[in-house]
């Protein structure tokens, strides 16, 4: 598996305000295709009512974020967790209590669009997810060495993984925390992809792939004593 972070920090690069509200555009919107959103809301859009009594995304007539740290039964509303177990199954862990990540947004989509550094693969369909995290303790938030850490470590684990036609990215990215107005802070992006000859190929390696980067998110966590 193709594995490498990077920090992206320029004037042209994505930036995300946390929390945010429906109407923004997505931190890797430029990046996917068909993407549909999981997204932060402002403190107005952050419901105190059960998951139960909580709008349908499509009847709601928009977009918006549910607080799976709060409440994992909100990921019943989540589309990308109704149309992927994999993603769902991520999410969930990812939010659990006690974990020092939280998640912002996501997607996944198909493509057969392949660029020329993908072309390795050797493969001519793609099947692809995103996850904003952001680590859930304040002081972190605006830490930018624990975050440089945080993905090398993840890196480093990550290369142990078997050879197969699959990648995972990790972006280092500028969030503009509303708790922390006067001062930059940092998330993470990352990007999974599974390669293959259909669709369902390329499913089923992104499955796998998006499995070993929970278990080494996991692993890092332990490692770093985060």
């Amino acid at each position: 598996m193709y594995v490498d972070w990077s920090v992206e920090l320029g004037a042209d690069d994505p930036v995300l305000d946390f929390p945010w509200g429906s109407g923004e555009k997505s931190c890797a919107e430029e990046n996917c295709a068909d993407e549909s959103r999981v997204e932060e809301p402002g403190p107005e859009e952050i419901a105190p009512e059960s998951a139960s009594e909580m709008p349908s995304p499509e009847k709601a007539g928009t977009l918006r974020y549910y607080d799976l740290k709060a409440d994992p039964n909100l990921v019943r509303h989540l589309p990308e967790a109704q149309s992927s177990s994999e993603l769902r199954k991520f999410l969930l862990r990812i939010n659990a209590a006690g974990f020092p990540l939280r998640s912002a947004k996501c997607d996944h989509w198909f493509t057969q669009e392949i660029s020329e550094e993908e072309e390795i693969f050797g493969a001519p369909c793609k099947f692809a997810s995103y996850v904003d995290l952001l680590f859930t303790a304040p002081e972190r938030q605006l830490a930018f060495a624990d975050h440089e850490d945080y993905a090398a470590g993840l890196c480093h684990l990550l290369k142990g993984a078997p050879e197969m036609p699959a990648s995972a990215e990790i972006m280092v990215r500028r969030c503009l925390y509303a708790d922390h107005p006067d001062h930059d802070g940092y998330y993470f992006t990352v990007y999974v992809s599974g390669f293959g000859e259909t669709e369902p190929q390329a499913r089923q390696r992104w499955s796998i792939a998006l499995t070993l980067v929970q278990h080494a998110l996991v692993q890092s966590v332990k490692a770093l004593n985060l």
